[in-house]
C-alpha cells in the first residue's frame, strides 16, 4: 500500500515537470539595457508578454510616471523569440528618462493578472551639465494669477542651449514658455535658464506636470529633462470679485499724435495703452465703453491691438487702442477720463487706477492764422531784440580790445585817458567821466582789492602830476591795468551770481 502511494506521487511530480517544460505558463517580463545611467539620458526598456492573450499596447504605464518620463518607441504582436521557443510573443519598446538622481525603482507593471518584476536603476548627475534646479516664484498663487516656474542648470559648453516645445500645453494651466537665456559665470561655466509663465485655470490645478526640456550642444541633442511634478496650492479668489477683474498689476498710458494747436474738424489719433502682468492680453479690462462722443469731440471706429511681450524673466500683456477723433469746437477740449481696477495678489485688495482727463487746445483755421501771425511778430520782435543785444555786446568787446591795444602802444597821459574813455564806453558809462567816478562805477560792478586802489592812485599821479619823472613807470601801470581788464570778475552783490570773464 505504501509503495502504491509512493508510485502515484512520483508519477504526479513527473507529469507536472513534463507539462511545465512542454507547456510554459504565460508571463510578463521587463528588461532594461543598462542598470546605471545619468539624469537626462534615456534607459531603453523592453516589455515582453509571453503567451498572454491581452494586448500589451493596453498595459498601464502610469506607475512609471512619478520617477520617469516615458516615450513609447514601438509595439509588435505575434512575434517569436528564441528565448521562449514555440510561444507567441508581444513586445513593447520604451525609452524612460529619470526625473531625479539616486536609486530609482522601476515598479512592477501589470497586464491583466500578470505582473513583471521590479528593477532598480542607479542615476547620477553626469559631467557635461549639473543637476537641474526648479524655482517657483509663488507656490500659493490665486486662480488666474501669473507666476513663474524657472528651470536652470550649469553647463561647461558655450554653445549649449535649452529648448522647450512651445506647442505642448500644461494641463490645468494657461502656459507660455519664457525666452532662453545663457550667462557666462566667473568660473567659466554657463548658466542656462528657461521656464514657463503659468496661470491656474481653476482651484483644482494643484499639480504641474511639465513637458520635457531639451539640452543641446552645438545644435546636437544631448539630454532631455523630464521634471518631477511640481506641487502648488491654488487659492480661490474672493467671492465678491467680478469674473472679469484682472488678477495682477495694471497700468494705463496715453499719447496723442498731436498735442498743440489742433485744428477743429481735423482727425487726430489717441493711443490708449493698458499694460498688465497677465498671461493673456484678453484679460485686460475693457475700457472703451468709457470713450464716447460728446458735444466737444467725435469718436470714430477704434482699432485695438493685443500683444504678449515675453522675455527671459516674465510676460507682459498689452492692448493698444488707436482712437481716431476730431474736435468740434475751438478752445480747450477735454478727452474722456479712464477708470479701471485690478486685484492685487500681494495685498489681497482691489486697486483702482485712473487716467485723468487730458485737455487739448483746438482752434479753427481763422484763429490759427491769427495765432501764427502773432507768433511770427513775436519771433521778429525777439530776434530784433537779441540782435541789438548782440550788437551791444560786440561793441563792448571792441571797446575793451581797443583799450588794451591803446595801453600796449605808445604811452602818455593822453593815451591813458583814451583807454579809460574806451572802457567807459564798453560799460555804457558817461563819456569823459573823472577818474574818481570811473573808480566808483568799476568797484560797484566788479570785484576790487587794495591793489586796485593803488593802481588808480598811480594812474591819477600820471594824469595830473606836474613832475614829468612820474611818466617813467607808466608802462608798469599800463600792464597792471591790462591785467585788471582781462581778469575782471563780476561783483556778486551787483549781479547775485558770478559770470565768467572774457580773455580779451
Amino acid at each position: 500500500m505504501v509503495k502504491l502511494i509512493y508510485y502515484k506521487c512520483y508519477i504526479l511530480v513527473f507529469i507536472t515537470l513534463f507539462s511545465s517544460l512542454c507547456f510554459p505558463s504565460p508571463q510578463l517580463v521587463l528588461i532594461t539595457d543598462k542598470t546605471e545611467s545619468e539624469i537626462g539620458r534615456p534607459v531603453r526598456v523592453e516589455v515582453y508578454a509571453i503567451d498572454i492573450k491581452h494586448k500589451l499596447s493596453k498595459i498601464n504605464l502610469s506607475p512609471l510616471y512619478k520617477d520617469f518620463g516615458v516615450e513609447t518607441e514601438y509595439s509588435t504582436d505575434g512575434t517569436t523569440d528564441t528565448r521562449w521557443p514555440n510561444q507567441s510573443i508581444q513586445v513593447l519598446n520604451l525609452k524612460i528618462y529619470p526625473r531625479r538622481t539616486g536609486n530609482l525603482k522601476i515598479p512592477a507593471l501589470q497586464l491583466n493578472k500578470y505582473i513583471s518584476k521590479e528593477n532598480v536603476l542607479k542615476i547620477n548627475s553626469g559631467t557635461s551639465a549639473t543637476v537641474p534646479e526648479v524655482l517657483i516664484s509663488d507656490k500659493t498663487p490665486y486662480t488666474r494669477q501669473q507666476f513663474i516656474l524657472q528651470f536652470s542648470l550649469y553647463s561647461k559648453h558655450s554653445s549649449s542651449r535649452l529648448t522647450i516645445n512651445e506647442s505642448e500645453k500644461i494641463a490645468g494651466f494657461e502656459s507660455n514658455a519664457l525666452k532662453f537665456k545663457r550667462i557666462k559665470q566667473n568660473d567659466g561655466r554657463y548658466l542656462l535658464t528657461t521656464g514657463w509663465v503659468l496661470s491656474a485655470l481653476n482651484k483644482e490645478s494643484q499639480s504641474i506636470s511639465l513637458p520635457p526640456i531639451e539640452y543641446s550642444v552645438s545644435g546636437v541633442l544631448r539630454k532631455k529633462y523630464y521634471i518631477p511634478a511640481q506641487q502648488v496650492r491654488i487659492k480661490n479668489l474672493p467671492s465678491y470679485l467680478p469674473p472679469t477683474i484682472p488678477v495682477g498689476k495694471i497700468s494705463i498710458h496715453s499719447q496723442l499724435s498731436k498735442k498743440t494747436l489742433i485744428r477743429t474738424g481735423s482727425v487726430i489719433y489717441w493711443q490708449l495703452q493698458l499694460v498688465g502682468n497677465l498671461s493673456n492680453p484678453y484679460r485686460l479690462p475693457p475700457v472703451l465703453r468709457q470713450v464716447k462722443s460728446n458735444e466737444d469731440i467725435k469718436i470714430f471706429p477704434i482699432n485695438s491691438n493685443r500683444e504678449k511681450i515675453i522675455s527671459s524673466e516674465d510676460l507682459i500683456s498689452t492692448v493698444t487702442h488707436s482712437i481716431p477723433l476730431k474736435t468740434l469746437r475751438s478752445g480747450y477740449v477735454s478727452l474722456p477720463g479712464i477708470q479701471t481696477q485690478y486685484f492685487e495678489p500681494e495685498t489681497g485688495k482691489i486697486i483702482k487706477i485712473q487716467l485723468a482727463q487730458q485737455h487739448v487746445f483746438a482752434a479753427n483755421l481763422f484763429i490759427q492764422l491769427i495765432l501764427y501771425i502773432i507768433g511770427i511778430l513775436l519771433v521778429v520782435l525777439i530776434s530784433n531784440k537779441l540782435y541789438k543785444l548782440w550788437q551791444q555786446d560786440n561793441y563792448c568787446r571792441q571797446q575793451r580790445k581797443n583799450a588794451i591795444k591803446i595801453l600796449q602802444g605808445e604811452l602818455n597821459t593822453h593815451t591813458i585817458r583814451q583807454a579809460i574813455n574806451s572802457l567807459s564806453k564798453a560799460e555804457g558809462w558817461p563819456d569823459n567821466i573823472s577818474l574818481t567816478q570811473w573808480k566808483i562805477f568799476w568797484s560797484e560792478k566788479y570785484n576790487t582789492d587794495s591793489e586796485f586802489t593803488t593802481l588808480l592812485h598811480n594812474i591819477s599821479k600820471i594824469l595830473y602830476a606836474k613832475d614829468k619823472t612820474v611818466l617813467e613807470d607808466i608802462s608798469v601801470t599800463a600792464n597792471k591795468l591790462i591785467r585788471v581788464i582781462k581778469n575782471r570778475r563780476y561783483n556778486n552783490k551787483y549781479y547775485n551770481f558770478e559770470l565768467p570773464s572774457f580773455n580779451l
